[in-house]
């Protein structure tokens, strides 16, 4: 008899086991009088060759038992098939016989796991699909039977039948109707029709990894619990046909989605009753006549704006939005919102929405793909900025023409301004330039006498004001005719300035000064010239003292 033995059977036990081709022989026949398997190891000298009483378990062919029994061989023991008879499925079929045999007088399996996928097609066309499996689970086997040479059935504990087989699929039914479950055996190497059941036990695991479902007494749960979850990613994408079966009658295919969409930012808003919109802002610019650039701009950060109403789609006008919101008067009354998927709004459309004159937003979802989540779509309609702009604003269209204007005025009083420098320019030019340099060294010495003087009155100090305006009227006149040093104090400040001092050599008299000779005026600014050096002497005595 053979022994109960705790295996199972991989995929290609041949790739595990470096079996050669000369050893795949069939071990495995079944008894004509019992029909029982046995195992060509167990026969004894009587059953040798012919007499060995075994059939073949696929072809039913009466066989030989080559070597049984004996001790030493130099072919192993073996079962062979009549001469001319076909047998090119025999080994096989005897391999699996062997390995259900041993599953019988096992007592128990250990069922692979069952997977099955479901899928649902959304509104937008995009396939969801979702896999649902029941673990691997032991079972215990009550009965045991072959039904035909390629399978057989068995009956486990719980009145569950399993039905094996080596290929095949979709389920079958036994004689009395019920449903029999199908999975598929790997056990097409012909390496396992040469193995003791020693070899089976030492070189197999438990666990059957060759084993897969074909069908299973559970796939129309399976399948349907494997569908909900795709339809269940669907809905989380607002892409379930089933939910919007009735609302979505009449409209056009490439359009449902987007039209779903529309419907979930409704529903958003109306839940928060609010949502953040972008910053405002208005640039206006220009330039003068002589290049010189003018901007001017208006920023309204961006805000969290209350909603007292949401309603969908309703005519405004020339134009349909896809939402309107009622809001404050402080934040224009009515916000228009156009939640754009594929359908771009182009020119036209863009013009009617200016027409009205409104807070008109746009929410771009076509860069997020048009597929988002509920959780990502709130995200994005009620918090988010990124994906949304606005496509008119009253106050916006308000502040840009005040700029405008403000940029307008400054480009004119540059304009202004240099058309008087150029006519200044122009009179200057015409004055000759004997007139400017006397009227430049007059108000020199003018300024230079008042510093003589001790005490000034109040009529002295306005004449001294009003000759240094005279002062620096000439130096501009100068420097209009390429004199630009004359504007610089240290030529033209007092009798320290360099004019006042040529003044006083050339006059041969004190410009500034309280003296009346040249030779005085010489002698007094050698002092100044000696007492500036000694004050720089002492002054870099004292920071060096300092450091």
């Amino acid at each position: 008899m053979i022994q109960n033995s705790a295996w199972s059977v991989g995929k290609s036990l041949a790739s595990v086991f470096a079996i050669s081709e000369s050893s795949h022989v069939i071990a495995w026949a079944r008894d004509i009088e019992t029909g029982k398997p046995v195992y060509i190891m167990e026969l004894d000298s009587t059953r040798r060759g012919s007499n060995c009483g075994c059939e073949c378990a696929s072809c039913g062919l009466p066989l030989v038992a080559v070597n049984a029994a004996k001790l030493e061989y130099r072919i192993r023991p073996h079962f062979r098939h009549p001469d001319g008879a076909v047998k090119s499925d025999c080994m096989y079929l005897s391999a699996r016989l062997a390995a259900l045999e041993l599953l019988r007088t096992q007592g128990f399996i250990l069922l692979p796991k069952v997977a099955k996928s479901g899928t649902a097609v959304g509104i937008s066309g995009t396939t969801y699909g979702a896999w649902v499996e029941r673990a691997a689970e032991r079972v215990a086997i009550r009965d045991f039977n072959f039904r035909d040479r390629t399978a057989a059935v068995l009956t486990l504990d719980d009145g569950r039948k399993l039905r094996f087989e080596l290929f095949g699929n979709g389920a079958k039914k036994d004689t009395d109707g019920g449903l029999v479950a199908s999975i598929q055996l790997n056990l097409s190497d012909p390496a396992i029709a040469g193995m003791s059941i020693d070899e089976l036990r030492s070189r197999i695991s438990l666990i059957p990894d060759g084993m897969c479902w074909l069908s299973h007494w559970d796939d129309e749960e399976i399948s349907a619990e494997a569908k909900a979850e795709a339809e269940e990613k669907a809905d989380n994408f607002m892409d379930l046909q089933s939910n919007y079966a009735d609302e979505l009658d009449g409209i056009e295919k490439i359009y449902r989605h987007e039209t779903v969409l529309h419907w979930e930012v409704k529903n958003i808003l109306a839940e928060s009753m609010g949502l953040r919109v972008p910053a405002l802002e208005a640039l206006a610019s220009g330039s003068s006549s002589s290049g010189i650039q003018v901007q001017r701009q208006w920023i309204r950060d961006s805000a969290f704006i209350p909603l007292l109403s949401v309603q969908t789609e309703k005519q405004l006008g020339s134009v349909i939005p896809d939402v309107i919101a009622k809001t404050k008067a402080e934040h224009g009354g009515t916000l228009l919102m156009e939640v754009t998927v594929t359908n771009r709004i182009d020119p036209e459309r863009l013009r009617k929405i200016k027409q009205q004159n409104l807070p008109a937003l746009e929410i771009d979802l076509s860069r997020s793909g048009g597929l988002v989540s509920r959780s990502e779509l709130k995200a994005i309609v009620v918090d988010g900025l990124e994906l949304k702009k606005w496509l008119h604003h009253p106050e916006l269209a308000k502040q840009s023409e005040k700029l405008d204007d403000e940029v307008a005025v400054e480009v004119e009083r540059i304009n202004d301004a240099v058309k008087a420098q150029q006519a200044r320019i122009r009179q200057v030019q015409s004055v000759p330039i004997q007139e400017i340099i006397k009227e430049y060294l007059d108000a020199v010495t003018e300024l230079a006498e008042f510093d003589v003087r001790d005490l000034l009155s109040s009529n002295d100090l306005s004449r001294k004001a009003s000759t240094r305006i005279r002062l620096e009227e000439a130096s501009e006149k100068l420097a209009i005719r390429g004199y630009p040093e004359a504007r610089e104090k240290e030529l033209n400040t007092g009798r320290q300035g360099v004019i006042s001092r040529i003044l006083s050599i050339k006059l041969a008299k004190g410009v500034g000064y309280k003296l009346s000779s040249t030779m005085e005026v010489m002698n007094a600014i050698n002092q100044a010239v000696v007492q500036q050096k000694l004050f720089k002497s002492h002054d870099l005595h004292d920071c060096r003292e300092g450091l």
